[in-house]
């Protein structure tokens, strides 16, 4: 199963975990998550939480944004990861956060316990090839009506239709970048759906 958001990432894969990234070991060019993404991931919390009630975050990596979320309004966190450096460090994080339910493994293995509940927010920060199936399978089924879903493409790149049952819109904000391998424009966007 792929993890990741830009490349084919594993479970088994080694991760190098940074002060300002997480890389794969054998691949230092290829980034599981970034700090400059900070901005976003707090843009993206701000718009998951935005009604409160019960979030479900899609890929933990260096926490930022389910800090974030852990500061907004919200009555639940769900939060599903399968890599198990990142799971390890997820449980340390939640360990003073009661609202916190981990989900252990990939999403699409875990959909029908994903799916058992309803979520008012739903937050994608995961392997961007499965777009498509998160879709039909998670947003299609665990969405409640009036709830939000934004997902992490800061080029814009949209790789998610919708019809008329979500209405679509994005947040354009201006970050601070280092030179990397993934992403160098100083526009980020943040899109985001709400089920009507």
């Amino acid at each position: 199963m792929q993890l990741g958001f830009n490349y084919n990432m594993t479970r088994d894969q080694e991760l190098t975990f940074n002060a300002d990234n997480i890389v794969l070991t054998h691949q230092p060019d290829k980034f599981v998550m970034m700090a400059w993404e900070m901005d976003l991931m707090q843009r993206h919390a701000q718009i998951v939480t935005h009604k409160g009630g019960h979030v479900l975050e899609i890929g933990f990596g260096m926490g930022i944004s389910a800090q974030f979320i852990q500061d907004n309004k919200h009555d639940t966190h769900t939060i599903v990861e399968s890599h198990p450096a990142i799971l390890k460090r997820l449980r340390e994080w939640s360990q003073d956060k009661p609202t916190v339910r981990i989900i252990q493994g990939d999403w699409f293995e875990m959909q029908h316990e994903i799916c058992n509940n309803r979520y008012d927010g739903i937050f994608y920060d995961a392997d961007c090839n499965n777009s498509p199936k998160f879709r039909d399978v998670i947003v299609n089924n665990a969405l409640k009506p009036h709830g939000v879903f934004t997902y992490f493409a800061p080029n814009g790149t949209d790789k998610y239709e919708y019809g008329d049952a979500l209405k679509r819109d994005v947040v354009t904000i201006q970050v601070s970048i280092p030179k990397n391998s993934y992403h160098n424009d100083a526009t980020c966007y943040v899109p985001y759906f709400i089920n009507s």
